[in-house]
């Protein structure tokens, strides 16, 4: 201390203080979930593409509860199960020491043999989603735990058409209404909710095209390519056909770089061949026997009868006006005069529109004398005429594959799904053109307000008659046929695979006296027993496999199975019908009941 300054106060520091820990920081945040969002909000195509697919399956699954379990799905339910518990097996006998057991003929034909008429991919994601969400998390029924991958096949398929709309330089209000155009539509809400194939082997149709036209130019993305491919080939038999679409627009969109050399020892020169047909031809089969283990002992032969069984599928009677199409030769008109009827009418006149827009596109770079107008190049450099012949090929192809009168026609018109995202990507083509046209009229301020009164009027059509139809879209029919009313004059299909019986088992049946045998009619055994397990039928109903041996029956209106209506009536010497499921005002199912046997207490008509 100098001299003359003042005496340092501060006080000593104490022991304690001097040894005290430092405070704790805070605790570490991952960094992956920043790194993850940073992504989303550097690249607003992705987010929204997220957005959309959050939208879609939210409002599938908070809608399930209204949908009634389809015959199909009885057996995919049981499938699944015996799936999964194969691999409860493989798991067991791993740690026991008997891993080989598990992979011997007998053990793959005990547990797969069941339903082997399809692949088995989506099966055993069912199967896998089932033991997740029920068993394990314990936040879905039994029946909703197989549901879920229809709902993340339907997100997939709402960002894929978003993707694809996008990629071809379509503006983002566009690709949003192409998007939600898609699941909106009343027909593809409805089997989203479905653990069935028709909305998964859609959802791989967008995928194979969208990395098959993101993949050509590169190594890794021909693998990706290849890899999702084969994917499709193990959702349902619909995507075999897609490599023939594929090399045909190859070869359509490069026809000027086929030369043929007349000269000794010359030939046909081609054009260089996209690796992704390379890997398609690799990954195809070897996704095929790898993930169906029906197949790894007898490939061979058991993946020709798979091939079989649809070369030569039954043909189930549907009602089409005054035919009922029982069996070929089949009329041309079925697939297009019900897409014509059962498709939101906004979407499919903007679709048409956009199909004559892209055929004039074809048109002008064919002559080569495209314009300004034919639209922007895709992100990867592709001309407008390729993107036009792709989408135009998607869109048509199914329904003309449907249109010939060999085809069998057994449900609905699920069998041409995989066209209708591209129907949507034509109409958010047409609906960018209106706007771009009509646009020019306001000031620059209300453009987007005007852009997105167009978007929103547009999708109008779609989302009231998914919201009148949300647990019956398969009964939907749009103003052109007269709406549901006019469906049945047409005598047009009015329901499907026995599902709209759902409100009358679960408000009527619980009601039922103890040991009452019910007439389930379409709903089959499996479907029946889906609901017991779930708790929305009581243990004490019994299924009665034919009217005579039944108290009670529901029928459902099929004009193909009318006769089990003839047999209520003789049955039961009654021809009134003691309650019904009804939308608007159309009968889709009917309840009766023996005479003397007691009627449930406050029974009435459900009208949807």
């Amino acid at each position: 201390m100098n001299e003359g300054s003042p005496p340092d106060q501060s006080p000593a520091p104490s022991p304690a203080a001097s040894t005290a820990a430092p405070s704790p920081a805070a605790p570490a945040v991952p960094a992956w979930p920043i790194r993850v969002w940073r992504r989303v909000l550097s690249r607003p195509d992705l987010g929204i593409g997220l957005l959309l697919a959050l939208l879609c399956y939210g409002a599938v699954r908070a809608t399930g509860r209204w949908v009634g379990f389809v015959r199909d799905e009885g057996y995919y339910f049981k499938a699944g199960e015996q799936y999964f518990e194969w691999f409860r097996l493989l798991w067991r006998n791993l740690w026991s020491g008997r891993l080989l057991e598990t992979f011997s003929d007998a053990t793959i034909v005990r547990h797969w043999d069941y339903n082997h008429e399809h692949p088995v991919l989506i099966k055993t994601l069912m199967g896998f989603c089932w033991w997740f969400t029920h068993d394990v998390l314990g936040i879905t029924s039994g029946g909703e735990g197989f549901r879920v991958v229809g709902a993340l096949a339907a997100a997939i398929c709402t960002a894929g058409t978003y993707a694809l709309a996008r990629r071809a330089g379509l503006g983002r209000p566009v690709a949003v209404f192409a998007g939600m155009a898609w699941w909106l539509m009343p027909h593809n809400f409805f089997h989203s909710h479905l653990a069935c194939f028709d909305v998964p082997v859609t959802a791989m149709t967008v995928l194979v095209v969208y990395t098959y036209l993101a993949g050509r130019r590169s190594l890794a993305g021909a693998v990706v390519a290849g890899i999702v491919f084969g994917l499709a080939c193990a959702t349902k038999h619909n995507a075999l056909f897609l490599v023939i679409l594929l090399v045909c627009h190859f070869a359509v969109t490069r026809w000027r770089e086929f030369e043929v050399d007349t000269r000794p020892g010359g030939g046909l020169r081609l054009p260089p061949i996209p690796l992704t047909f390379a890997f398609i031809l690799v990954f195809a089969p070897l996704i095929m026997y790898l993930h169906w283990p029906y197949l790894w002992h007898h490939p061979i032969e058991r993946f020709g009868g798979y091939l079989g069984y649809h070369l030569n599928h039954e043909h189930y009677p549907v009602a089409y006006g005054d035919v009922l199409l029982v069996r070929p030769p089949f009329p041309f008109s079925f697939p297009w005069v019900m897409t014509w009827y059962t498709m939101p009418e906004t979407t499919l006149l903007l679709g048409l529109i956009g199909m004559g827009i892209g055929l004039r596109t074809l048109w002008r770079g064919w002559r080569g004398r495209l314009l300004p107008a034919d639209g922007p190049t895709s992100v990867d450099g592709d001309r407008p005429p390729s993107t036009m012949l792709m989408w135009g090929m998607m869109a048509v192809f199914p329904l003309a594959l449907i249109a010939l009168p060999s085809t069998p026609r057994f449900g609905g018109i699920k069998h041409w799904m995989p066209a209708t995202p591209f129907v949507a990507l034509f109409a958010a083509l047409a609906l960018e053109r209106a706007i771009d046209a009509t646009g020019r009229l306001f000031a620059a301020r209300w453009r987007p307000w005007w852009t997105g009164g167009l978007v929103a009027l547009a999708l109008l059509p779609s989302l009231i008659g998914t919201a009148v139809t949300v647990g019956n879209g398969d009964s939907y029919y749009n103003s052109f046929a007269g709406l549901i009313r006019g469906g049945a004059e047409h005598n047009l299909q009015r329901t499907f695979w026995g599902h709209a019986g759902h409100r009358l088992i679960i408000d009527a049946m619980n009601r039922l006296p103890d040991g009452a045998r019910v007439f389930f009619h379409r709903t089959n055994f499996d479907s029946f027993n889906r609901y017991k397990r779930d708790g929305l039928l009581k243990g004490t109903v019994h299924y009665a496999s034919d009217v005579r041996g039944s108290d009670y029956a529901i029928i459902f209106h099929q004009v193909g199975y009318v006769e089990e209506y003839y047999q209520v009536w003789k049955e039961y010497q009654t021809r009134a019908p003691i309650a019904g499921v009804y939308l608007e005002g159309v009968p889709l199912v009917t309840f009766y009941a023996r005479p003397g046997k007691p009627l449930p207490s406050g029974l009435k008509n459900i009208e949807l």
